[in-house]
């Protein structure tokens, strides 16, 4: 096998992947977690049906890569700002405008509940140094700082921030005096 014939079965691999992730979105986004299958899933993302199960073995598998590929996307987008302010703008923005996380998060709250309770778990761990990792990049050292700017991004996906620039100097500020109360 040559090269460039690895190269296309890896594109071909990556296409399928996307598609699969797109097609899980868009059944997300229209009727949540729960209610939609793998068989949707691969005939929304236009991949055979033997394509998923290739990749995943079952829903939960696929739903893991997926967020795992959304968190990187997301965090991806901040990493380009040029300064705290404009990644946590972007982050924000990123929740708020995610139509499949905005249905499981008002639609669906078992299933986001469960994602919240599950701390432990190596999706939510990835998040938490994702977070450090971005909050280290603009300098903020406080672990007190980091702590608050990563409960907003997770309270956000409940209840979208409207003025992200006011939230993230507020909290900025009354974290950085110190203290266990943040009002």
């Amino acid at each position: 096998m040559s090269a460039g014939e690895h190269t296309r079965a890896g594109n071909a691999m990556g296409r399928a992947r996307a598609g699969l992730f797109a097609g899980a979105l868009a059944c997300i986004a229209k009727q949540g977690v729960k209610a939609t299958s793998m068989i949707e899933i691969a005939d929304e993302g236009k991949i055979a049906r033997a394509t998923l199960y290739n990749h995943f073995r079952s829903k939960q598998e696929l739903l893991r890569a997926l967020i795992s590929e959304e968190v990187s996307r997301g965090f991806a987008s901040a990493e380009k700002a040029e300064d705290l302010r404009g990644a946590m703008s972007a982050l924000l923005t990123f929740i708020a405008t995610h139509d499949a996380l905005r249905f499981i998060a008002t639609l669906e709250p078992t299933v986001f509940g469960r994602m919240l309770a599950a701390t432990s778990d190596s999706l939510w761990v990835t998040f938490r140094e994702e977070c450090d990792r971005l909050f280290e990049k603009y300098g903020v050292s406080s672990a007190m700082q980091r702590d608050v700017l990563t409960r907003i991004l997770v309270s956000s996906v409940i209840i979208p921030v409207a003025d992200v620039d006011a939230l993230v100097a507020s909290a900025l500020a009354k974290s950085s005096r110190g203290g266990a109360t943040l009002f």
